[in-house]
């Protein structure tokens, strides 16, 4: 799920560019297609997943992430919860929050669409929830957080400034409140 998460994140980060962009595409759709068959453990799909793995990394690289990611690190770093964990579980609700700007609500129904759903920030958001769940992961964090100081550590992680929308440590909370237990 973190493969997902870097693509989906690099496609509307603020340095994307039409480099990054097909780059994230691609890894997006590549995971999208690969990533159950790639838990059921099969070879073919396990590296269709590392391919995925390095594309969606070279278009972060060149475009940056997110809120999701800085939510990642600063929970990961407090609470030892694994990065891909709590990257699938917060991405829909990212999603949702950053579908609200317009040019990332554009971007977010095109992935929507490659992966065979209706061309919407809320089509791709739910699309996530359901593959999320089919591969085990919960909709919420099992740990208690300081949701505060989180979403303080979070607001100053570097990933926050390639966020596409803006983001006040205000909206972090609210974000974090919807994924706690």
């Amino acid at each position: 799920m973190d493969v997902i998460a870097h693509a989906v994140e690099a496609y509307v980060a603020k340095r994307a560019n039409p480099f990054t962009d097909a780059l994230a595409e691609r890894a997006f759709w590549m995971a999208a297609e690969h990533l159950e068959e790639a838990v059921a453990g099969t070879y073919e799909a396990r590296a269709a997943m590392l391919y995925a793995s390095c594309l969606a990394g070279i278009a972060f690289n060149g475009a940056g992430l997110g809120i999701g990611h800085s939510l990642a690190h600063a929970i990961g770093g407090r609470y030892h919860v694994r990065h891909g964990r709590v990257s699938a579980i917060l991405l829909p609700h990212v999603v949702r929050f950053n579908g609200e700007e317009i040019e990332a609500g554009k971007k977010y129904g095109r992935l929507a669409g490659l992966s065979g759903t209706s061309g919407t920030a809320r089509a791709l958001a739910g699309k996530l929830v359901r593959l999320r769940s089919r591969i085990g992961i919960p909709d919420r964090m099992s740990e208690t957080m300081a949701i505060q100081e989180v979403a303080i550590a979070a607001r100053e992680d570097r990933c926050t400034e390639t966020n596409p929308r803006p983001v006040s440590t205000e909206n972090l909370i609210a974000l974090l409140r919807e994924v706690q237990p």
